[in-house]
């Protein structure tokens, strides 16, 4: 059988339902379960077993939500994560810090742990692999999809059972069964949140987790991924003992500097075929993954990446220039070390040195006002997808994303830098901020202490929150742009024009992309304006415009004109509320409308109070509107690049440097009717984007085609 046959029979086998929703595997698996549930070597169950494997080998990308568990939402303020496992998991008790020998059991009034029939006997773990289901829960519990008895009619149950009466099978029929969380024994992919977000390591709930995905009979996850915390990970003895001891797990990913290989190959699941692990660049760990009792005794790899990171930007600049050039002394004694193996290895190996790494720093208290959802956070949300193809594909080596791997990617010594650079005019960011920092380049003061101070306010420490806040809205837009810092006043009342025109002229050297303005001024300013004009018309470089978005007035009864959103060629901004509608000290005449309220943004992290608060107004809509144009130039150079075009400012890409080629883009947002869409262009789809952004499919703005502007 060819394989596409191959996998849409086995597809239909498992998908296509009869007139009460059930499958042909489902009725195979309950047809015979009655007669051969008490005969693990039955025929019968043998086929089954036989027919699963082949099913789960040829389909690899059903979208089931029992076979995917991707909880990286929980990474999110808005969720919260211990919550979710304690609803999850209500049905399963441990026993006090994982205690749970017969001894203590009785001592603690637990009924039949000890009970010799309730330990599987082929659970070579015993009965510390046993637990309890709470007796006051009405919730059924499922193993490998089958309904077990409830409760109150059996003692405590072991992990896996051994068999399944005839009842119990039946049962499954059950309507109300049907709500019943269950999971085949195979998870194609199992992603834990990012725990850098979590105060605490969030060990008690990683614990509960994967020992409820034991019970629902989970055992084989094809790929895991943990991004622990970079500063405060997990124990190795609880990744062992939890997971990589009690589950067949193919692909691997732990975020964990010089993880211990011992927490792989002790035990008998060793059936990894990928691994990906990072190193601080310690020799002795390294050392020991390329002896023959590290990688070399996992028989089934095929693939190893190890990232060799940077040191934290802390470190002196010597120090970190030393840590390379040793990490690419270490890249080749490793693999020395790894030909010279007998029996050499037969994985494939890549070394990637200079990783970026995340060290976190002491983060002030979260707000405590309850979470609100809101339009902006679904703005941001419709952007997720499109971010995950962008990962994906910046690790592909297909030649058609060579560019977007340029746009992605550090470059080497000497040579140009191609990612998307985005200048924020405002008081100031602060450097330490972890949601922000890994994408500021470079920034630059131009604010005194006072008018007979010649000492200059550092850009990266700051008094005011806005520009941080700023600089986090256009960061989570585009993870993939650099951010270039302009400190111009201390807070946003006290701009001089003279200094805001020195920091458009510094952002034009830099060759920024995209320059965001976030204030306003009420007199019109020569100087001003010429630089302004400089930026939107390329004269500034001889070369290609700048993009710029300014914010409108937050004042509806101020009906003069505002400076710089009114003088040509710049892209005006105004908010939005949750409902598309312009708030009420919004502006009229704009450009584009994008929403504006009760936004929740990164504020300083030594100011508690705004260290992550809502904002509102134009200049959030203006800082979130600048981070939008700054991916959607992204996307624009990445489906529209050729290895014969070797100018990345053609013709072609450069008409969306200025104001009438980047409003079509964002018409097709419906930003110029309403506030922004970003879904209508943002897809998840690898086929789907590179269709919306094919540069063809996008008119520029007239007075015809639509906007707001008088």
């Amino acid at each position: 059988m060819r394989e596409e046959d191959g996998k849409s029979f086995m597809m239909k086998i498992l998908t296509a339902v009869d007139g009460i929703g059930r499958s042909p595997y489902q009725l195979r698996l309950g047809e015979f379960r009655i007669k051969s549930a008490n005969n693990e070597n039955a025929p019968e169950l043998l086929f089954q077993k036989e027919m699963k494997s082949d099913i789960f080998n040829y389909i690899t990308d059903i979208s089931a939500k029992e076979l995917f568990l991707d909880m990286s939402d929980f990474s999110r303020p808005s969720h919260n994560f211990q919550d979710f496992i304690s609803d999850l998991t209500d049905d399963l008790i441990l026993s006090d810090d994982e205690n749970e020998s017969s001894d203590q059991a009785k001592h603690s009034g637990k009924e039949g742990v000890n009970d010799s029939d309730s330990v599987n006997p082929n659970d070579k773990q015993g009965a510390s692999s046993t637990f309890m289901y709470n007796t006051s829960s009405p919730i059924a519990a499922r193993f490998n999809g089958e309904l077990l008895p409830s409760p109150r009619e059996t003692k405590a149950r072991p992990l896996i059972p051994s068999a399944i009466t005839a009842r119990n099978a039946l049962a499954q029929d059950n309507p109300t069964d049907r709500d019943v969380i269950g999971f085949e024994d195979i998870m194609f992919y199992v992603c834990l949140p990012d725990m850098n977000y979590f105060k605490e390591a969030p060990q008690s709930e990683i614990r509960r987790l994967f020992k409820w995905l034991k019970a629902g009979g989970v055992k084989t996850i094809r790929h895991l991924s943990i991004p622990d915390s970079t500063t405060n990970p997990m124990c190795d003895i609880i990744v062992h003992e939890y997971i990589t001891k009690i589950f067949n797990i193919e692909k691997f990913d732990w975020r964990k500097l010089d993880m211990n290989l011992e927490v792989l190959t002790v035990g008998p699941k060793k059936e990894f075929t990928e691994l990906t692990l990072y190193s601080s660049g310690n020799w002795s760990v390294l050392y020991h993954w390329a002896s023959k009792h590290g990688l070399a005794a996992l028989k089934k790899l095929k693939l190893v990446t190890i990232n060799i990171v940077q040191l934290s930007p802390s470190i002196y600049k010597k120090g970190r220039t030393q840590h390379d050039r040793r990490s690419e002394l270490y890249e080749k004694v490793f693999r020395e070390s790894i030909e010279a193996l007998e029996p050499k290895p037969e994985f494939e190996l890549r070394i990637n040195i200079r990783q970026e790494w995340n060290y976190p720093t002491a983060r002030g208290a979260e707000s405590k006002e309850p979470f609100v959802p809101n339009r902006s956070l679904q703005l941001l949300d419709q952007l997720d997808p499109c971010h995950r193809v962008i990962y994906d594909l910046r690790n592909s080596n297909a030649a058609a994303y060579q560019k977007l791997k340029e746009l992605t990617q550090e470059p080497s010594f000497g040579t140009r830098d191609y990612r998307i650079k985005v200048a924020i005019l405002d008081n100031g960011a602060d450097r330490i901020r972890s949601s922000i920092r890994g994408q500021i380049a470079k920034g630059v003061s131009y604010v005194t202490g006072g008018p007979a101070s010649n000492r200059i306010l550092p850009w990266w420490m700051v008094s005011d929150p806005h520009g941080t806040q700023m600089a986090s809205l256009i960061a989570k837009a585009n993870p993939f742009c650099r951010l270039y810092i302009a400190r111009v006043g201390r807070g946003r009342k006290d701009i001089l024009p003279k200094h805001a025109a020195e920091a458009i002229d510094w952002a034009i050297k830099q060759n920024v992309d995209v320059i965001s303005i976030s204030w306003v001024m009420k007199k019109d300013h020569p100087e001003l304006k010429s630089a302004i004009n400089r930026a939107v018309t390329g004269a500034g470089r001889g070369g290609r415009p700048t993009l710029v978005f300014c914010s409108t007035a937050d004042e509806g009864v101020y009906s003069g004109t505002i400076y710089p959103a009114s003088y040509d060629g710049v892209v005006n901004v105004a908010a939005t509320d949750q409902y598309g509608h312009m708030t009420p000290a919004s502006a009229n005449g704009v450009d584009i409308l994008v929403p504006g309220e009760n936004i929740t943004a990164d504020g300083p992290s030594y100011m508690e109070e705004y260290s992550n608060s809502r904002v509102s107004g134009s200049s959030v809509a203006t800082a979130t509107a600048a981070g939008i144009a700054s991916l959607s130039l992204f996307l624009l150079k990445t489906y529209n690049w050729s290895k014969s075009d070797k100018d990345d400012e053609a013709e072609m890409i450069k008409r969306f440097y200025k104001r009438d080629g980047i409003l079509g883009v964002f018409d097709k947002m419906n930003a110029h009717k309403a506030g922004v869409v970003p879904s209508k262009l943002f897809s998840g789809d690898t086929k789907e984007l590179a269709e919306a952004w094919n540069h063809a499919g996008f008119e520029p703005r007239t007075q015809s085609s639509g906007g707001n502007r008088n």
